[in-house]
């Protein structure tokens, strides 16, 4: 421990630094994360997951309060010896960096991957999801961490909305940000050119009026289209979406939150495609849900 305290003994970097600024600003705004091409992963969990998912990290900030958390003196001596750049700032300004309520002292300025992602697979019982202008970061970032929870295809964040790389959407994905490479798309036009092209077909998660997810022939090549918070999808991707599904509820609940309704959409994909028992003739489930109120989630 001794040795770990010494790396705070002597001088911290001031947060005038043109690195700290840099990183305030990848915190703020979403064009310089853009610009820069990097984006900022904060928490032992997550910086420990980058790591060992060999994702390239361009400065390692960490302040006293990382020898006060479990597992932080043991990452911050892997970090020493494998030669990370490791900047050591004071407490405080490790709280301007962090957009966490009790920051763990660590974050990590990482390289945002380049080029254009590969174009969306298409694969017959693994959905591509597209979220249709998430607001909310957190829940972008939970979307993430869903497709790979389920095994889905990938995910496209499409009109606009919050960036994937946002702070607290790499939080939310709890790491599935290092393996699961979102595509971005802001037009509606671009967006139903980039999904035919692939040879996908569509399906848009609605309010009511759609197939229960049960009995839906997820065994085909689909992008799952799924609307934001409040507003749902346009009405041209409804009118492009040659099938429609919606989450049947009860009571006086018309819509779910966007994560859970993706959620129970993507899960329901992954069971006709895992459990031959909950498929039969056609895609169509043995089981069907009852249909009192087929009211789920507002575009998604």
């Amino acid at each position: 421990m001794a040795a770990m305290e010494d790396l705070f003994a002597g001088d911290l970097v001031s947060p005038r630094n043109a690195r700290v600024r840099a990183a305030l600003d990848l915190c703020r705004s979403a064009a310089a994360r853009r610009e820069s091409g990097a984006y900022l992963v904060e928490g032992i969990k997550l910086v420990n997951e980058a790591v060992q998912e060999g994702v390239p990290l361009l400065d390692l900030f960490v302040s006293p309060g990382l020898l006060r958390h479990e597992g932080g003196p043991g990452l911050l001596a892997t970090l020493k010896e494998a030669g990370a750049p490791l900047l050591p700032v004071a407490d405080g300004v490790m709280a301007r960096l962090s957009e966490s309520r009790s920051p763990q002292g660590i974050l990590a300025t990482a390289v945002r991957p380049a080029g254009v992602p590969s174009p969306p697979s298409r694969t017959p019982g693994r959905p591509l999801l597209v979220g249709w202008h998430i607001q909310d970061p957190g829940n972008l970032g939970a979307l993430i961490r869903i497709v790979e929870a389920t095994g889905a295809a990938g995910f496209l964040a499409a009109g606009g909305g919050a960036d994937p790389y946002h702070p607290r959407a790499v939080r939310a994905t709890a790491g599935s940000l290092f393996r699961v490479r979102p595509s971005q798309c802001q037009d509606a036009a671009a967006l139903l050119a980039t999904l035919r092209s692939a040879g996908l077909d569509l399906v848009a998660a609605v309010p009511r009026d759609g197939d229960p997810p049960a009995s839906f022939p997820w065994d085909r090549p689909w992008a799952l289209l799924i609307g934001g918070e409040g507003e749902g999808l346009p009405d041209v991707l409804l009118q492009a979406a040659g099938r429609r599904v919606a989450i049947p509820t009860e009571g006086r609940v018309e819509s779910l939150a966007v994560p859970a309704a993706a959620a129970m959409l993507l899960y329901e994909a992954q069971r006709h495609r895992i459990t031959p028992a909950g498929r039969s003739q056609g895609g169509r489930s043995a089981a069907r849900p009852r249909r009192a109120r087929p009211r789920g989630p507002r575009g998604g």
